[in-house]
């Protein structure tokens, strides 16, 4: 009887920490920063956001603050290794989105337009987790 206790007892303690799912706040700081990045240099080039200045423009894109992050992270959380394996593809895809954004110093015409086209593309081979959590994720952002 003492055994089939103890037995239990573990394989309640090993559901429950499933049930917490991975500790993604570092993956979704970094993602925060790759969107903080993006925001600046998209800025350096307001016109192409139908902005007329950098601070407007900055001011309108904002950054994703720690109640989003935590946010996120929850969402995230809940789906285990797909939730780290799609952050991690997100991760990768705005980085070099900003690469993209950064490699246009000159405010050439369209090249926000063309950068975003390829992270939009890039964006949705990352399917890790279902449609719903990808809406939820966004949504952490749009509070």
């Amino acid at each position: 009887m003492r055994r089939l206790a103890s037995l239990a007892a573990t394989c309640l303690v090993g559901l429950l920490g499933a049930c917490s799912g991975p500790d993604l706040s570092v993956e979704v700081a970094e993602y925060a920063d790759h969107r903080s990045s993006e925001a600046h240099f998209a800025c350096n080039c307001p016109e192409d956001l139908f902005y007329e200045t950098y601070a407007e423009c900055i001011d309108a894109l904002g950054e994703v603050d720690e109640a989003e992050q935590a946010c996120m992270a929850d969402v995230l959380s809940a789906e285990g290794q797909d939730g780290q394996e799609y952050i991690d593809c997100l991760n990768v895809v705005w980085s070099a989105h900003r690469d993209c954004l950064m490699a246009n110093p000159g405010c050439e015409p369209g090249w926000y337009d063309d950068c975003a086209a390829t992270r939009t593309a890039a964006q949705k081979t990352c399917t890790q987790v279902d449609q719903q959590t990808r809406i939820e994720f966004s949504a952490c952002e749009l509070d």
